[in-house]
């Protein structure tokens, strides 16, 4: 390793704003020239998230040996390409967030849990790690500020009660779903408590999520940069549905206005994608890592989009119908 880099873990329940954290907190180092490199959750090849705990087979013990083992190679491995990089990953939704999207229904205890993440920090001391906690102080509210964004098969997926989750075995529909979110508190909690490198609690409530950024900057000890909002006129006019023949089938595009809040959005995989302009006719998907480069071009207007998330618009051309 050629020294210690920077690692910026951010994580919180479902809806707590953790993708959208980590796109203003590296834009905030875009704006500081400082060399930095945002990982959204989701991506392919994702260093943690891709392929994470499939080693073994998460009902039995033997299996979830298999997986820890597995997963701290991953962490290891991360860390030793933070520290050769020298700058700033910010990772979000990957660490804590293995509670309730293995842990749950694995074979591991409560206190087994929490060992694996004793184990994971030991390795994260090897590099600058700081572990922001989005804590969101009510569930339900939370969700349900979360739920006419992300559409009623998001809601279906979240509220859907799980098969198993430690020593709770009742089923009571979407109590159980709620009865999950107070339980990953509890352990999220103590993990926050027991982690022993650098930490940042943050509480999460409904809109407070622009606050993030500043707060995280705050603690780092570098200057926040208020970043003007690009304001643009007529923004009704990119409106319309856009049209691309890909691999052979036709994908659509709509493109709304948003006149409340006076934003542009698509209705994609969640009913409200919002574009935050970045610059004249360029957006780019809040939460994602996204972007939609808008033309007139001919008097036809395009989107022609690019990024590493792996929606359609990536590396594509869209015609306005």
């Amino acid at each position: 390793m050629t020294g210690k880099g920077r690692l910026i873990l951010i994580d919180g329940m479902c809806g707590a704003g953790k993708s959208t954290a980590a796109q203003k907190l590296s834009r905030q180092f875009e704006s500081l020239s400082l060399p930095h490199r945002w990982m959204h959750e989701e991506i392919d090849g994702h260093p943690i998230r891709e392929g994470e705990f499939e080693a073994g087979d998460l009902t039995t013990l033997d299996g979830m040996a298999l997986n820890i083992e597995d997963m701290n190679k991953r962490w290891q491995h991360l860390v030793d390409t933070v520290n050769h990089f020298g700058g700033t990953y910010i990772l979000e939704g990957c660490f804590i967030h293995a509670i309730d999207r293995y842990f749950y229904k694995s074979a591991y205890s409560a206190q087994q849990t929490l060992d694996y993440f004793d184990r994971v920090s030991n390795v994260l001391a090897q590099s600058d790690t700081l572990f922001v906690y989005l804590r969101t102080p009510d569930a339900r509210a939370t969700l349900a500020n979360v739920f006419p964004i992300r559409g009623q098969w998001w809601k279906d997926l979240i509220l859907s009660p799980e098969e198993r989750f430690f020593d709770i075995t009742e089923h009571k529909g979407e109590e159980t779903a709620y009865a999950c979110c107070d339980l990953f508190h509890a352990i999220s909690d103590e993990v926050f408590d027991r982690y022993p490198g650098d930490k940042l609690l943050i509480h999460a409530s409904n809109g407070s999520w622009p606050g993030y950024p500043r707060k995280i900057m705050r603690h780092l000890g570098l200057p926040y940069v208020d970043i003007p909002r690009v304001s643009l006129e007529a923004l009704e006019s990119y409106c319309g549905v856009y049209s691309a023949v890909i691999n052979g089938a036709e994908e659509k595009i709509e493109v709304k206005y948003d006149p409340m809040n006076d934003t542009l959005y698509t209705v994609g995989f969640w009913p409200y994608m919002k574009l935050v302009p970045i610059t004249a006719n360029t957006f780019e998907y809040e939460s994602f890592p996204t972007t939609l480069h808008f033309s007139a071009a001919d008097g036809r207007r395009t989107i022609t989009g690019t990024g590493e998330y792996g929606m359609n618009v990536e590396g594509n051309t869209y015609t306005m119908i």
